[in-house]
């Protein structure tokens, strides 16, 4: 037999060794139902799959024990599971040491261990077998390396108590074929565990890239209201700081501040709806909602020198919408257009924000600005997250907008303005009564 380890070279075997014609079959009817049987295993029933396919394996046989290992790429051979016969221990799972390190090797090897009496144990492990293995009256031992793919996976060890039996070609060839369709599940489980492991990093990095998202988000929006709580405090301060403080303007300046302080209140609220699937929505006038987030900017709008051109048509225009989030998005987009025009020298700051019905009934809200525009090959980024042509942007607030926008039935969409700048459209489903 090639391959196989000796300490001493077995005597050849006896006719009266071979195994007979219905040991055969038997032995091929057992080895048939192993096969179907894994075959159909699912990867989480492998191990205890291959378990009881042990414990049948020696009952059938006579043996004593029969053991399944695992080996690393390096060679590393760990017990995965074990059976016994009453009165015999089964091998320790994980990680094997002591003399079984010499086994670890040969069979990495590739090559077959075989024993049959005390005299063909080697020198390197002979003491060490021989305590562990006399007291418990075991003598003939058969490991065979298994291989899937031409490379060593695993092994199947059998063991019997002292009998001085004999290891047949054909024997260890059947059971090495039995312990491959187990090697064959095993590699198979590894393969489905290390899909569910990629498929589990790649959500978790799927949530932290979300929750990254919001966090962004979440500084992009607070970020306008907190700088005009500064602003306004600076110039608060400023006016007190006057020989004869002017009590009115800092009286403004702190009106100022409390309007922006709740605004961003209101703006932690819309986006923690938004995130929660859990809008307030509620039927409102968009003509209002836009005068009403103008006066929310006018400080800044004034200190920008931004001319604003209001063109609202006369009747109120009714959605059903989150009230903070929608004004969260006209503010967003009355704050981009201010900053588009801030290197604007040589033409009026004119922000135009007009209103009117669309002929699909719904409200339009456009918002246009003056500014330098945005590059065609931009124009179909701008929405796209993390996308910003800002030195300091984020690239999340058109996302964030558009998003809000579709949330309530509606769309945003953005396109070069004449003869400068840019103008972005809201396009909000009308309040009917069926949505009352």
């Amino acid at each position: 037999m090639e391959g196989v380890s000796r300490g001493k070279k077995i005597a050849a075997k006896s006719r009266a060794s071979d195994p007979s014609l219905d040991e055969l079959l038997a032995f091929e009817r057992l080895r048939f139902d192993l096969s179907s049987r894994f075959a159909n295993v699912a990867a989480d029933e492998v191990v205890t799959e291959i378990e009881t396919a042990l414990k049948r394996l020696y009952e059938f046989l006579g043996f004593a024990r029969a053991t399944f290992g695992e080996f690393s790429e390096r060679g590393d051979l760990s017990i995965l599971c074990s059976a016994a016969a009453k009165g015999l221990e089964t091998v320790p799972l994980g990680r094997i040491t002591g003399f079984r390190k010499w086994f670890e090797k040969e069979l990495f090897s590739g090559r077959t261990i075989a024993f049959r009496s005390w005299d063909d144990y080697p020198a390197p492990v002979s003491r060490a077998v021989e305590e562990h293995y006399r007291q418990r009256d075991i003598v003939p031992q058969l490991l065979i390396p298994l291989t899937v793919g031409g490379n060593v996976v695993a092994m199947i060890a059998l063991v019997a108590f002292r009998s001085g039996r004999e290891w047949p070609d054909e024997f260890v060839a059947r059971i090495k074929a039995i312990g491959e369709v187990m090697a064959q599940a095993l590699i198979r489980k590894r393969s489905e565990d290390a899909l569910r492991a990629t498929q589990s990093e790649l959500a978790r990095v799927s949530s932290l890239t979300a929750a990254g998202q919001m966090a962004a988000s979440i500084a992009h929006e607070i970020n306008q209201p907190l700088n005009a709580i500064v602003t306004n405090g600076s110039a608060g301060l400023r006016w007190l700081s006057n020989p004869e403080p002017d009590i009115h303007e800092v009286r403004a300046a702190f009106e100022r501040i409390v309007r922006e302080g709740n605004r961003a209140s209101q703006i932690i609220v819309g986006i923690r709806a938004m995130f929660k699937n859990d809008s307030r929505e509620a039927s409102l006038d968009l003509n209002r909602l836009v005068r009403e987030t103008l006066t929310l900017l006018d400080s800044e709008l004034r200190m920008n020198k931004v001319l604003v051109q209001l063109e609202l048509i006369p009747e109120p225009l009714r959605v059903l919408a989150d009230r903070a989030q929608l004004q969260q998005v006209i503010a967003n987009l009355i704050t981009n257009a201010m900053e588009a025009m801030n290197t604007v020298d040589d033409r009026a700051r004119t922000l135009r924000v007009k209103s009117a019905t669309s002929k699909t009934d719904g409200v339009l809200i456009t918002v246009e600005d003056s500014g330098q525009g945005i590059d065609q090959e931009n124009h179909r980024r701008i929405f796209n997250p993390f996308f910003t042509t800002k030195p300091q942007g984020m690239g999340m607030g058109l996302t964030i907008c558009r998003s809000i926008i579709e949330s309530h039935g509606g769309n945003l969409s953005a396109s070069a303005a004449h003869p400068h700048g840019t103008v972005f459209r809201v396009v909000l489903p009308i309040e009917t009564a069926d949505s009352a």
